[in-house]
């Protein structure tokens, strides 16, 4: 009480203490509750992610599975995946979902010093921008396509190196991700990573082996065919698979 000094008595006192008491061991118990919930969701997110890989029948299917895990644990409409390619410089978006922008047309380009992506590059860890700072960079030209009002860039790391990068913007609400938003994005970046370059290993192989299949098919066809039209359909058939 702001006015009266003897409004509690000391029999109001000792309720208090004892149900201060039974409040504490509550909200003990929840706080532990939501974080065996949250532990439990990012692993079962991890899970769907590694388990994607095997389950996929390409790349595409492992970036969409990839994008609806990470909206399980946080906000993420607008979200892009860009992969480096170190021969060249050039950064490409293998997948992208945005409310505004259509990345199609800018399916690659140099890695500018320039560019917010950049930044994450140069960093080498998380990198979040907000409001004030995503307005300059865009009246700099500093930004591709619409500016967000927020911007983080998470880098995506498997065997000493980064392969590309993982990013989510939001355009209606200034709001910064939060340290459990930015802490989920960075768990499961790592295995997001892993994921997309044994699937690109797995493509690769693929790819290989039916370059093998298809010159051993046109090599047998020189002795098997009985005129350039039926080694002409024979080649044709091969290349196609």
């Amino acid at each position: 009480s702001y006015t009266d000094p003897h409004r509690y008595s000391q029999q109001d006192a000792d309720i208090l203490m004892a149900v201060s008491e039974q409040v504490a061991l509550a909200i003990d118990r929840k706080t532990e509750e939501q974080r065996r919930k949250e532990s439990e969701t990012i692993t079962r997110i991890l899970y769907e992610i590694s388990n994607s890989v095997n389950m996929s029948r390409n790349l595409d299917e492992v970036y969409k599975t990839i994008h609806k895990s990470i909206n399980k644990g946080v906000e993420a409409n607008n979200l892009f995946i860009a992969l480096h390619d170190p021969k060249t410089n050039l950064l490409y978006f293998p997948y992208y979902a945005d409310e505004f922008d259509d990345y199609s047309n800018k399916f690659q380009y140099y890695l500018d010093d320039n560019s917010l992506s950049s930044l994450v590059f140069k960093a080498e860890k998380t990198v979040m921008l907000g409001e004030e700072e995503l307005r300059t960079r865009g009246g700099n030209n500093q930004v591709l396509g619409t500016v967000p009002k927020v911007w983080i860039g998470i880098p995506l790391r498997t065997k000493g190196r980064i392969i590309g990068i993982l990013v989510t913007q939001r355009y209606s609400e200034a709001t910064l991700y939060s340290d459990k938003e930015v802490e989920f994005l960075n768990i499961v970046s790592n295995q997001i990573a892993v994921a997309i370059d044994h699937k690109r290993e797995e493509e690769a192989l693929l790819k290989s082996e039916n370059v093998n299949r298809a010159l051993v098919e046109i090599s047998n066809a020189i002795n098997i065919t009985k005129s350039l039209e039926d080694l002409y359909r024979t080649i044709h058939l091969s290349l196609m698979k």
